[in-house]
Protein backbone atom coordinates (compact mmCIF):
# COMPACT_ATOMS: atom_id res chain seq x y z
CA UNK A 1 0.00 0.00 0.00
CA UNK A 2 2.74 2.77 0.96
CA UNK A 3 4.73 1.68 -2.50
CA UNK A 4 1.18 2.28 -4.16
CA UNK A 5 0.52 5.51 -2.62
CA UNK A 6 4.23 6.59 -3.06
CA UNK A 7 3.99 6.77 -7.14
CA UNK A 8 0.26 8.03 -6.65
CA UNK A 9 2.09 11.10 -4.99
CA UNK A 10 5.55 11.20 -6.03
CA UNK A 11 5.49 13.39 -8.70
CA UNK A 12 3.98 16.28 -6.70
CA UNK A 13 6.30 17.28 -4.43
CA UNK A 14 5.19 19.44 -1.49
CA UNK A 15 6.31 22.93 -1.73
CA UNK A 16 6.43 22.81 -5.41
CA UNK A 17 3.14 24.74 -6.15
CA UNK A 18 4.50 27.12 -3.01
CA UNK A 19 7.54 27.50 -5.10
CA UNK A 20 5.67 28.55 -8.73
CA UNK A 21 3.65 31.24 -6.58
CA UNK A 22 6.39 32.45 -5.40
CA UNK A 23 8.55 33.07 -8.19
CA UNK A 24 5.99 34.20 -10.13
CA UNK A 25 4.81 36.58 -7.88
CA UNK A 26 8.04 38.24 -7.06
CA UNK A 27 8.56 38.87 -10.49
CA UNK A 28 5.61 40.77 -10.90
CA UNK A 29 6.77 42.54 -7.64
CA UNK A 30 10.09 43.07 -9.21
CA UNK A 31 8.86 44.74 -12.51
CA UNK A 32 5.86 47.13 -10.97
CA UNK A 33 8.01 49.90 -10.34
CA UNK A 34 12.19 51.42 -10.44
CA UNK A 35 13.93 54.78 -9.34
CA UNK A 36 15.23 56.29 -12.85
CA UNK A 37 18.28 58.25 -10.93
CA UNK A 38 19.76 54.85 -10.11
CA UNK A 39 21.33 52.21 -11.82
CA UNK A 40 19.79 48.72 -12.36
CA UNK A 41 21.82 46.97 -9.70
CA UNK A 42 20.85 49.31 -7.17
CA UNK A 43 16.83 48.97 -8.17
CA UNK A 44 17.00 45.37 -8.08
CA UNK A 45 18.49 45.80 -4.71
CA UNK A 46 16.38 48.14 -3.39
CA UNK A 47 13.13 46.44 -4.63
CA UNK A 48 14.27 42.65 -3.63
CA UNK A 49 14.50 43.99 -0.06
CA UNK A 50 11.44 45.57 -0.02
CA UNK A 51 10.20 42.46 -1.42
CA UNK A 52 11.93 40.32 1.13
CA UNK A 53 12.50 42.82 4.27
CA UNK A 54 9.97 45.33 3.57
CA UNK A 55 11.77 47.95 4.29
CA UNK A 56 15.49 49.75 2.98
CA UNK A 57 18.39 52.27 4.14
CA UNK A 58 19.83 55.11 2.14
CA UNK A 59 22.50 57.41 2.14
CA UNK A 60 25.47 59.00 0.46
CA UNK A 61 28.73 58.85 0.84
CA UNK A 62 30.50 61.76 2.28
CA UNK A 63 32.93 63.80 0.28
CA UNK A 64 31.60 61.87 -3.35
CA UNK A 65 29.44 64.96 -4.08
CA UNK A 66 30.86 66.86 -7.05
CA UNK A 67 32.33 64.15 -9.32
CA UNK A 68 32.13 64.24 -12.88
CA UNK A 69 30.00 60.67 -12.77
CA UNK A 70 28.50 61.74 -9.68
CA UNK A 71 27.97 65.31 -9.20
CA UNK A 72 25.34 64.62 -6.49
CA UNK A 73 27.63 61.75 -4.65
CA UNK A 74 27.29 57.98 -4.21
CA UNK A 75 24.05 56.82 -3.08
CA UNK A 76 24.40 53.84 -1.24
CA UNK A 77 20.93 51.24 0.02
CA UNK A 78 21.44 48.74 2.52
CA UNK A 79 19.58 46.79 5.21
CA UNK A 80 19.14 48.07 8.89
CA UNK A 81 18.57 48.09 12.74
CA UNK A 82 16.57 49.97 14.67
CA UNK A 83 18.90 50.94 18.14
CA UNK A 84 17.00 53.68 19.27
CA UNK A 85 13.11 53.99 19.06
CA UNK A 86 11.25 57.36 20.08
CA UNK A 87 8.18 57.88 21.81
CA UNK A 88 5.75 57.48 18.49
CA UNK A 89 7.46 54.27 17.94
CA UNK A 90 9.45 55.45 14.85
CA UNK A 91 13.49 55.17 14.93
CA UNK A 92 15.89 57.45 15.90
CA UNK A 93 19.37 55.79 15.63
CA UNK A 94 19.83 53.14 13.73
CA UNK A 95 22.33 50.46 12.57
CA UNK A 96 23.34 49.60 8.92
CA UNK A 97 24.11 46.15 8.28
CA UNK A 98 26.80 45.52 6.25
CA UNK A 99 26.43 42.35 4.78
CA UNK A 100 29.43 42.42 2.37
CA UNK A 101 32.11 43.50 4.63
CA UNK A 102 32.81 47.02 2.21
CA UNK A 103 34.57 49.54 4.20
CA UNK A 104 32.31 52.35 2.77
CA UNK A 105 29.44 51.34 5.24
CA UNK A 106 29.94 52.90 8.59
CA UNK A 107 29.78 50.87 12.04
CA UNK A 108 28.61 53.24 14.57
CA UNK A 109 25.26 54.43 15.06
CA UNK A 110 22.94 56.33 12.32
CA UNK A 111 20.77 59.14 12.91
CA UNK A 112 17.40 58.62 11.07
CA UNK A 113 17.07 61.81 8.61
CA UNK A 114 20.38 63.32 9.32
CA UNK A 115 22.90 60.81 8.36
CA UNK A 116 20.75 58.25 6.80
CA UNK A 117 17.14 57.76 5.25
CA UNK A 118 15.11 54.95 6.29
CA UNK A 119 11.99 53.99 4.33
CA UNK A 120 9.14 50.57 3.66
CA UNK A 121 7.07 49.46 1.25
CA UNK A 122 4.25 49.42 2.98
CA UNK A 123 1.85 51.35 5.86
CA UNK A 124 2.14 48.64 8.01
CA UNK A 125 5.90 47.97 7.64
CA UNK A 126 5.70 44.46 6.71
CA UNK A 127 7.50 42.83 3.83
CA UNK A 128 6.20 41.86 0.33
CA UNK A 129 6.72 38.64 0.64
CA UNK A 130 4.29 37.78 4.02
CA UNK A 131 1.41 38.20 2.05
CA UNK A 132 2.48 36.61 -1.00
CA UNK A 133 3.53 33.30 0.82
CA UNK A 134 -0.02 33.58 2.41
CA UNK A 135 -1.71 33.09 -0.92
CA UNK A 136 0.70 30.42 -2.38
CA UNK A 137 0.37 27.79 1.11
CA UNK A 138 -3.49 28.01 0.47
CA UNK A 139 -3.39 27.59 -3.32
CA UNK A 140 -1.07 24.56 -2.84
CA UNK A 141 -3.36 23.21 -0.14
CA UNK A 142 -6.23 23.56 -3.43
CA UNK A 143 -3.54 21.82 -5.77
CA UNK A 144 -3.46 19.26 -3.80
CA UNK A 145 -7.24 18.77 -3.75
CA UNK A 146 -7.72 18.80 -6.92
CA UNK A 147 -4.33 16.32 -8.28
CA UNK A 148 -6.51 13.81 -5.17
CA UNK A 149 -9.65 14.38 -7.02
CA UNK A 150 -8.32 13.53 -10.43
CA UNK A 151 -6.61 10.49 -9.29
CA UNK A 152 -9.94 9.31 -7.43
CA UNK A 153 -11.08 9.82 -11.39
CA UNK A 154 -8.20 8.12 -13.00
CA UNK A 155 -9.07 5.12 -10.47
CA UNK A 156 -9.57 1.48 -13.11
CA UNK A 157 -12.89 -0.35 -12.85
CA UNK A 158 -12.11 -3.57 -10.73
CA UNK A 159 -14.01 -5.95 -11.74
CA UNK A 160 -14.83 -9.16 -9.39
CA UNK A 161 -15.18 -12.84 -10.80
CA UNK A 162 -14.66 -16.01 -9.67
CA UNK A 163 -12.13 -17.79 -12.09
CA UNK A 164 -14.87 -19.56 -13.77
CA UNK A 165 -16.72 -16.30 -14.64
CA UNK A 166 -13.43 -14.53 -15.49
CA UNK A 167 -13.22 -15.37 -19.45
CA UNK A 168 -16.63 -14.58 -20.10
CA UNK A 169 -16.31 -11.27 -17.68
CA UNK A 170 -13.12 -10.28 -19.87
CA UNK A 171 -15.15 -10.82 -23.36
CA UNK A 172 -18.23 -8.33 -21.49
CA UNK A 173 -15.80 -5.54 -21.00
CA UNK A 174 -14.19 -5.85 -24.61
CA UNK A 175 -17.48 -5.57 -25.75
CA UNK A 176 -17.90 -2.04 -23.47
CA UNK A 177 -14.74 -0.93 -24.54
CA UNK A 178 -15.86 -1.64 -28.53
CA UNK A 179 -18.84 0.70 -27.91
CA UNK A 180 -21.32 -2.57 -28.35
CA UNK A 181 -24.87 -0.54 -28.49
CA UNK A 182 -26.22 -3.31 -26.39
CA UNK A 183 -25.13 -6.55 -24.57
CA UNK A 184 -27.32 -9.80 -24.20
CA UNK A 185 -26.84 -11.44 -20.79
CA UNK A 186 -27.86 -14.13 -18.84
CA UNK A 187 -29.55 -13.24 -15.64
CA UNK A 188 -27.53 -15.00 -13.53
CA UNK A 189 -24.52 -14.18 -15.00
CA UNK A 190 -25.61 -10.26 -14.37
CA UNK A 191 -26.26 -11.10 -10.65
CA UNK A 192 -22.18 -12.10 -10.61
CA UNK A 193 -20.96 -9.09 -12.24
CA UNK A 194 -19.51 -6.71 -9.45
CA UNK A 195 -17.89 -3.35 -10.41
CA UNK A 196 -15.83 -1.37 -7.46
CA UNK A 197 -15.39 2.25 -8.49
CA UNK A 198 -14.32 4.86 -6.39
CA UNK A 199 -17.80 7.01 -6.04
CA UNK A 200 -16.03 10.27 -5.87
CA UNK A 201 -17.94 13.33 -6.81
CA UNK A 202 -15.97 15.90 -9.64
CA UNK A 203 -15.21 18.96 -8.10
CA UNK A 204 -12.42 19.87 -9.84
CA UNK A 205 -14.12 22.89 -11.47
CA UNK A 206 -14.77 24.65 -8.41
CA UNK A 207 -11.71 23.65 -6.55
CA UNK A 208 -10.22 25.34 -10.33
CA UNK A 209 -12.60 28.56 -9.71
CA UNK A 210 -11.56 28.79 -6.02
CA UNK A 211 -7.93 28.80 -7.29
CA UNK A 212 -8.82 31.21 -9.38
CA UNK A 213 -10.35 33.30 -6.48
CA UNK A 214 -7.17 33.23 -4.85
CA UNK A 215 -5.03 34.27 -7.03
CA UNK A 216 -7.65 37.22 -8.13
CA UNK A 217 -7.39 38.32 -4.45
CA UNK A 218 -3.73 38.37 -4.31
CA UNK A 219 -3.56 40.02 -7.95
CA UNK A 220 -5.55 42.50 -6.52
CA UNK A 221 -4.15 43.15 -3.24
CA UNK A 222 -0.56 43.87 -5.27
CA UNK A 223 -2.76 46.18 -7.24
CA UNK A 224 -2.44 44.09 -10.63
CA UNK A 225 -5.36 43.74 -12.95
CA UNK A 226 -7.30 40.53 -12.07
CA UNK A 227 -9.52 40.59 -14.80
CA UNK A 228 -7.33 37.89 -16.16
CA UNK A 229 -7.20 36.68 -19.81
CA UNK A 230 -10.48 34.53 -19.31
CA UNK A 231 -12.36 37.20 -18.69
CA UNK A 232 -12.16 39.77 -21.31
CA UNK A 233 -13.34 43.23 -20.98
CA UNK A 234 -15.96 43.40 -23.72
CA UNK A 235 -17.90 40.35 -21.58
CA UNK A 236 -18.07 42.83 -18.37
CA UNK A 237 -20.28 46.28 -18.01
CA UNK A 238 -17.89 49.49 -18.24
CA UNK A 239 -19.07 49.68 -14.10
CA UNK A 240 -17.49 46.78 -13.56
CA UNK A 241 -14.27 47.20 -15.11
CA UNK A 242 -13.87 50.79 -14.07
CA UNK A 243 -14.80 49.62 -10.46
CA UNK A 244 -11.79 46.57 -10.87
CA UNK A 245 -9.87 49.63 -12.16
CA UNK A 246 -9.97 52.09 -9.43
CA UNK A 247 -9.32 48.99 -6.71
CA UNK A 248 -6.31 47.69 -8.32
CA UNK A 249 -5.08 51.17 -8.94
CA UNK A 250 -5.47 51.84 -5.25
CA UNK A 251 -3.60 48.95 -3.74
CA UNK A 252 -1.23 49.90 -6.21
CA UNK A 253 -1.00 53.79 -5.16
CA UNK A 254 -0.39 52.25 -1.03
CA UNK A 255 3.08 50.75 -2.58
CA UNK A 256 3.96 53.83 -4.66
CA UNK A 257 2.93 56.01 -2.26
CA UNK A 258 5.29 54.83 0.45
CA UNK A 259 8.09 53.98 -1.55
CA UNK A 260 8.08 58.22 -3.21
CA UNK A 261 8.02 59.13 0.84
CA UNK A 262 11.16 57.21 1.19
CA UNK A 263 12.73 58.79 -2.28
CA UNK A 264 11.33 62.08 -0.94
CA UNK A 265 13.28 62.17 2.40
CA UNK A 266 16.29 61.04 0.91
CA UNK A 267 16.07 63.99 -1.95
CA UNK A 268 15.48 66.22 1.03
CA UNK A 269 18.42 64.85 3.37
CA UNK A 270 21.30 64.34 0.82
CA UNK A 271 20.17 66.79 -2.43
CA UNK A 272 20.08 63.56 -3.84
CA UNK A 273 16.77 63.88 -6.27
CA UNK A 274 15.39 60.35 -6.64
CA UNK A 275 11.88 59.78 -7.35
CA UNK A 276 9.69 56.41 -8.09
CA UNK A 277 7.69 55.75 -10.90
CA UNK A 278 5.31 52.77 -11.99
CA UNK A 279 5.75 50.39 -15.32
CA UNK A 280 3.04 49.99 -17.78
CA UNK A 281 0.26 48.05 -16.20
CA UNK A 282 -0.53 45.05 -17.96
CA UNK A 283 -4.15 46.45 -18.78
CA UNK A 284 -2.51 48.94 -20.52
CA UNK A 285 -0.30 46.37 -22.55
CA UNK A 286 -3.50 44.63 -23.26
CA UNK A 287 -5.27 47.33 -24.79
CA UNK A 288 -2.61 48.24 -26.65
CA UNK A 289 -2.66 44.52 -27.92
CA UNK A 290 -6.40 44.99 -28.17
CA UNK A 291 -6.20 48.13 -30.44
CA UNK A 292 -3.19 46.67 -32.47
CA UNK A 293 -5.58 43.55 -33.37
CA UNK A 294 -8.59 45.94 -34.53
CA UNK A 295 -6.19 47.81 -36.40
CA UNK A 296 -4.86 44.98 -38.56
Amino acid sequence: MRKFLKQIFSSNRKGAVVDLIRNKYFNIWMNKFYIPELDYQQNDYIFRKLYADGTIAGFVIDGTQGSDDSPNGVAVFCPWEASTINLYDYPVNVTLNNTRGVKFIPSTLQKVDEDVVIGWCQKNKKPIKTTIEYYAERIEIVEQVIKANLNAHRMPFLLVSTPEDQKAIEELYEAIVDGESALYVPSDFAEKVKVLTSGAQFIIDKLYDYKKSLEDELREWMGCDNLGVKNKKEHLISMEVESNDEVTEESNDIFFTEIQDFCDRFSDVFDFKIHVEKRQKESEEFEDEDDNEEDI
